[in-house]
């Protein structure tokens, strides 16, 4: 198969590779234009809740906390950082409480985020900004630094948690896709506790999008030396330590192990795990030398673009840790976000929002960019399901499709030699990122409704994937972060519930204001306004009821 090695050198010509891997995150406007304004920027955090003005009704039900996590800061000293993903964490907070809504925020206190504070420079290495040398080290004390690193090379990774948060039994996580993750506290938001996971399961990295079973346990997936590793982490006390009973449940094996596959997420069924390996490849041997040498990930050209390469999909058994037989492969694309995925008669379907290809030649993930007025690219982001056929009965080659569910039009066909080629269907009349699910009662089950937003970064969509028809939030002049579900306690209704964002304006006299639907008509039920507060263009988050906090 051929293959197109993204030869950059450069920061700048880096930016093609990437943005197959985050464009999602990009304010795309493929043929309108629209005033923006600087929302990618840094905000100061407000350590002290203030309350906020509510228009509309709140559900008498809504009680707990959305928190919620994103880079905040983009200037340490004279440096300003180039990269999105460089900023320093911020987690924020909406308290909803006896009707009331109060709003809070604090800088993550990793290690990264103190050292450069105390420093008043970049001390470690961000995604595309690299440190600024410590302009007292003598040229010996530089050199005695680079051979530290040689003998423990995560002195050199940075642990700036920015990109998500997630349970793991009675703690919470703050995390992004590195070695690291943070323990904090859901109340405060006072970072608690500094993880490195290769500490206890033998990981490099994991990602920040783990699942959590129905009794606490959280898997993740991780890359390490032996390829794909999936990790379990079994709920503990309360004065346990979080990774007490953490153990590798199993390891796949990549095609090639110096050039994995790129992997943000990965899908959960109530029996197996889906994990692809795709043709966005990670150069193993330039991501250790750029850690050794404290450089920017995008200085070296990593990122490898496989442009005629399939993706393959692994099953495998949760309770035993076996990869299934059977080869499964897909046309070449790329997918960052899962959206869903469960068993049906002998397949297991796997929903996903997914790209033709990896090169894209719009813009790149600089401020600059990320605040300009108008950004060009021929983008789609499509909603997908694949369906794989895992029952070996199924594998009949008199059959030109080997998927027996009749409401889909995804299709299996048996390769001459015995791999099955998966044709996906798209599941919305509209293209989305950011899904979210009622993920406690329907995640890796039959579902029906998914929420996620618009490829401006601005509008909310649910979208039926079994009528494909979606409906839309949108107001002119406001940007809404991911779509979190807060379902209706003892409900059974799959969209019974509201949709929690916290949204920011783009005209800055005007204040941002957490919006809060209907998640059954996408009707606004409230909003709460905070006059005077500032917070940043976060990434994930997650809603930690009342009852959970107690």
């Amino acid at each position: 198969m051929a293959s197109v090695l993204l030869k950059q050198r450069s920061y700048n010509s880096l930016r093609t590779s990437l943005q197959v891997i985050l464009r999602p995150w990009i304010r795309l406007s493929i043929s309108t234009t629209s005033v923006r304004g600087e929302l990618f920027k840094s905000v100061p955090e407000q350590t002290v809740p203030v309350e906020g003005k509510i228009q509309g009704s709140l559900p008498d039900w809504l009680s707990g906390k959305l928190i919620r996590n994103g880079p905040g800061l983009f200037e340490i000293g004279d440096t300003k950082l180039n990269h999105w993903f460089d900023g320093m964490a911020l987690l924020h907070s909406f308290t909803i409480k006896s009707g009331k809504v109060f709003y809070a925020s604090k800088f993550l206190r990793s290690d990264a985020y103190t050292k450069n504070m105390a420093a008043n420079r970049l001390v470690v290495s961000e995604f595309g900004t690299g440190a600024v040398p410590d302009p007292c080290m003598t040229l010996f004390e530089r050199v005695q630094s680079y051979f530290t690193s040689l003998t423990d090379p995560s002195t050199k990774i940075t642990d700036n948690c920015l990109v998500n948060i997630w349970p793991a039994g009675d703690k919470y996580i703050a995390s992004t896709e590195s070695d690291f993750v943070h323990v904090f506290s859901p109340e405060t938001l006072d970072a608690q506790q500094k993880i490195q996971l290769s500490k206890y399961v033998a990981v490099n990295s994991a990602t920040a999008h783990p699942h959590i079973d129905v009794d606490g346990t959280v898997y993740n997936l991780g890359s390490s030396a032996n390829g794909y590793t999936i990790i379990k982490i079994p709920p503990t006390g309360k004065d346990s330590h979080v990774m007490d009973k953490a153990s590798v449940l199993c390891d796949v094996p990549p095609k090639n192990k110096l050039k994995p596959a790129y992997s943000h997420s990965f899908g959960a069924t109530e029996n197996y795990f889906v994990l692809l390996e795709q043709p966005f490849r990670i150069n193993v041997l330039k991501v250790i030398k750029d850690a050794l040498l404290n450089k920017p990930i995008l200085a070296d050209g990593i990122f490898e673009w496989q442009e005629n390469e399939l993706i393959r999909f692994f099953i495998v058994e949760k309770s035993s840790g076996n990869i299934l037989p059977g080869k499964f492969f897909a046309p070449t694309g790329m997918v960052l976000h899962h959206i869903n995925a469960y068993e049906d008669k002998g397949h297991v379907v796997v929903d996903v929002c997914g790209y033709d290809n990896g090169e894209v030649l719009y813009s790149n993930l600089t401020l600059e960019d990320m605040n300009s007025s108008r950004v060009e690219g021929d983008v789609t982001t499509i909603p997908r399901r694949y369906v794989l056929p895992i029952d070996q009965t199924l594998h009949d080659s008199s059959k030109e499709n080997l998927v027996t569910l009749d409401y889909t039009e995804a299709t299996a066909q048996l390769q001459e030699d015995g791999s099955i080629l998966c044709q996906p269907e798209s599941i919305s009349e509209k293209s989305f990122e950011f899904p979210r699910i009622h993920y406690e009662k329907f995640n890796g089950r039959p579902y029906q409704f998914a929420y996620g937003l618009n490829e401006t970064y601005e509008d909310l969509i649910k979208t039926d994937v079994k009528t494909k028809k979606c409906l839309t939030w949108s107001e002119n002049g406001c940007s809404a972060s991911e779509p979190v579900f807060v379902g209706k306690p003892e409900s059974s209704g799959e969209d019974d519930g509201v949709i929690l964002s916290a949204v920011l304006r783009v005209d800055e006299s005007q204040p941002p204001f957490l919006l809060v639907l209907d998640a059954r008509t996408m009707a606004e039920m409230a909003r709460v306004e905070f006059p005077g507060i500032q917070w940043h263009k976060d990434v994930h988050g997650i809603f930690v009821p009342a009852s959970a906090l107690e």
